[in-house]
């Protein structure tokens, strides 16, 4: 909901949506830091009175806000029908979902991977501070990569291989330092795939059913593929370890760049056509 908000408000005040996600991105950082030390200090049986002070601050300023006010066409049957009968729509959610999967198993999957390995709770959190951190400067300057690299499909594959390089990193690497000195590459895919994802849409979706594309996106990339990662990613680590899982993922996030390029393909092939009438 907040990216869904940020969206509508960056096309309000006229200013990109990075400059307005970095700032969550900064945020996640600064939390991730401070309470992965908290944590190995007083316990996580405490984390409750944390989050409940953010809570309350956040909903303090929440009543400061206003709400975003922005001109929607109306909802039809036709925009309905051709947002969820759009097969290049299906198949760009496909392959979300393969890159999805993987990162969600990271999500979940990372801490517990990093403490059989030896890691601390500071440490832990440490690995979730560089992530952002990366991510955060990324985000900012993506307007500028997009007018450089037009072709959202290609930033998506990019992210893709970036996706399928990290992964298969992971699954080599034992030394816990390292891991969580390669969740910087947290910058090349997560926000360069997050970005391009949500302009992809914009992209192919009728204006007056974006909502709903997005919420598509959103609940393969944030609800279908945590499942699958956490299910698949908890069972498979159990049997063969976390190195194991990382490899699959590595192979998953393949799959989705591949398909990616496909579908780069047929939009190219198409162009042509079109441009030879």
């Amino acid at each position: 909901m907040l990216d869904s908000l940020s969206t509508v408000f960056s096309k309000e005040k006229g200013i990109s949506y990075g400059s307005i996600r970095v700032w969550g991105s900064i945020g996640f950082a600064i939390a991730s830091f401070v309470l992965g030390n908290l944590i190995g200090g007083i316990g996580i049986e405490y984390l409750w009175i944390i989050y409940s002070i953010i809570m309350i601050g956040v909903l303090f300023l929440a009543t400061r806000l206003m709400d975003p006010v922005v001109e929607r066409k109306p909802l039809t049957k036709i925009g309905f029908q051709r947002a969820f009968r759009n097969l290049r729509f299906l198949f760009f959610l496909i392959a979300i979902l393969f890159i999805a999967i993987p990162h969600r198993m990271n999500d979940s999957m990372l801490a517990l991977y990093l403490k059989s390995l030896g890691a601390s709770e500071g440490r832990i959190g440490l690995a979730w501070t560089f992530s952002a951190l990366s991510e955060a400067p990324v985000v900012a300057i993506m307007y500028l990569l997009m007018r450089r690299i037009p072709s959202l499909l290609v930033l998506l594959g990019m992210a893709g291989s970036f996706y399928t390089g990290r992964w298969f990193l992971y699954g080599l690497l034992s030394d816990p330092m390292m891991i969580i000195y390669s969740q910087a590459l947290h910058s090349v895919t997560f926000a360069i795939f997050m970005v391009s994802a949500l302009q992809y849409i914009a992209k192919i979706i009728p204006e007056e059913m974006l909502a709903t594309g997005q919420t598509a996106y959103y609940a393969t990339f944030n609800g279908l593929a945590t499942i699958i990662g956490s299910a698949a990613g908890g069972y498979l680590m159990d049997l063969y370890g976390g190195g194991f899982i990382y490899k699959i993922g590595a192979i998953s996030a393949f799959i989705g760049t591949v398909l990616f390029i496909i579908l780069y393909a047929k939009d190219r092939s198409l162009q042509k056509r079109v441009q030879a009438t």
